[in-house]
């Protein structure tokens, strides 16, 4: 049986922490020493959701989540969001993979229920491998008592001035077209079909570096500074493609 405690971050709890990401997909900024210097200096207002799987004999940590409690303005209502701190660039949780159908429905049971904690979530910077299983929880609640933002603060949305095209109107043809490519390539979503390829770089430049490898940027992408083609007749080689029953690049 699952169950879910919440608190503040507990560095007593590394040792647990530790087994844990020895099994699951790592997540440094999750780690309760990190967490606990944050919420130590007031950096950020952290609360910590631990999943624990307790058969009788054992207690075996499964799961952790660690969100911030925040709000944009003084008599603005309260929110979580992840990641839970500045500076940290991954929001996902740590979830033993052998639990990751019961864990994430677990956290958000816990949330729901709390008697204080703020009911809306603002995720960023989620992975892959955690979208997976927080989408098909949400999906399970049918929006019940819990309801996932992805809204910005203003300092994260690029102003529009002095971008070509900025607030006009798209032809309807254009629209038409638009519309009609993408019924023509729209598939049931498994996610199984993809993979967290930012991750997987990521992870291979991290133990490149543990190995005391040289880390060099990339060359530059000339291909990326080309001018952009035209939409319209990209939509149109797309569509003809579809009709013809010709493969198309998907991305």
């Amino acid at each position: 049986m699952i169950s879910v405690d919440i608190g503040a971050p507990d560095p007593a709890t590394a040792d647990a922490f530790a087994a844990l990401a020895a099994r699951a997909a790592p997540n440094a900024f999750m780690h309760p020493g990190a967490l606990a210097a944050v919420a130590a200096t007031d950096f950020a207002h952290i609360h910590v959701l631990h999943a624990w799987m307790d058969d009788g004999d054992t207690r075996k940590l499964v799961g952790v989540w660690a969100l911030r409690e925040r709000r944009i303005a003084p008599f603005w209502p309260r929110f979580l969001s992840g990641p839970p701190y500045d500076y940290a660039f991954v929001a996902g949780p740590v979830i033993d993979p052998d639990f990751a159908g019961a864990v994430m429905p677990a956290f958000l049971e816990a949330i729901a229920r709390h008697a204080t904690l703020p009911k809306v979530i603002k995720l960023k910077l989620l992975d892959g491998e955690a979208a997976a299983p927080m989408i098909a929880a949400l999906q399970a609640r049918r929006g019940q008592a819990l309801t996932l933002e992805t809204m910005r603060f203003h300092d994260e949305v690029r102003p529009t001035d002095g971008i070509p095209g900025a607030g006009g109107r798209t032809k309807k043809a254009e629209v038409d077209r638009a519309v009609k490519m993408i019924e023509a390539m729209s598939v049931d979503w498994d996610p199984s079909n993809y993979e967290d390829e930012y991750r997987k770089r990521l992870q291979a430049i991290v133990g490149k570096k543990r190995k005391g490898g040289e880390i060099k940027a990339p060359k530059e992408d000339r291909k990326a500074a080309e001018p952009v083609p035209d939409l319209m007749a990209a939509l149109e080689e797309t569509l003809s493609k579809l009709e013809k029953g010709e493969p198309v690049g998907v991305r």
